[in-house]
């Protein structure tokens, strides 16, 4: 293994580690986290991570490209669940991201009032932009923890991908030269 390669899985166990130890940590209390990665298969992988390796039985709602106001969509999936810790996937694919961030800005206080438990925010560089742009008050409350992704495993996922779908565009040029 490379130096780079070592040096980024040792900065995201310790990042992963102190993921954990701050949602503990903040069991039964407000506290927002931003978890920002890059890669879905990444993000997918430490999710799946932290929910084995945390004590605490945590919550995951996936935002649908359609989630307009992210407290309001938080609080319809929860319904009366409290859950001791909350993670929330998806915002990179909501489509009214801006509106969705101005929204949370403005209702930020709602947040601290009602949620007893830390809630974590799966984002990525280009979400956290926007955050850092739109919505300053509230991701002035955040802590970030920062994960990345080896050189030699994502040339290894690109190259998976484009495999993909090229088998996919051949199956469909071999459908339609049948049809």
């Amino acid at each position: 293994m490379d130096k780079y390669i070592e040096e980024v899985t040792i900065d995201n166990q310790e990042a992963l580690e102190e993921l954990i130890w701050a949602i503990e940590a903040s069991e039964g209390g407000f506290y927002i986290m931003l978890a920002r990665c890059n890669y879905a298969y990444l993000q997918e992988r430490l999710i799946q991570q932290v929910q084995d390796q945390c004590a605490l039985d945590i919550r995951v709602i996936y935002l649908k490209e359609s989630d307009r106001i992210l407290y309001s969509t938080i609080c319809a999936r929860l319904g009366q669940e409290m859950p001791a810790a909350l993670m929330v996937s998806g915002l990179a694919t909501v489509d009214n991201l801006d509106d969705m961030l101005r929204a949370t800005n403005q209702v930020r206080e709602e947040f601290r009032k009602n949620f007893h438990f830390p809630v974590i925010l799966w984002i990525n560089d280009a979400v956290h932009v926007k955050f850092l742009r739109i919505a300053p008050d509230f991701e002035s409350w955040t802590t970030t923890t920062r994960f990345a992704i080896p050189t030699d495993e994502l040339i290894d996922v690109l190259q998976e991908t484009v495999e993909s779908l090229f088998a996919t565009a051949l199956a469909v040029n071999s459908y339609n030269s049948l049809a």
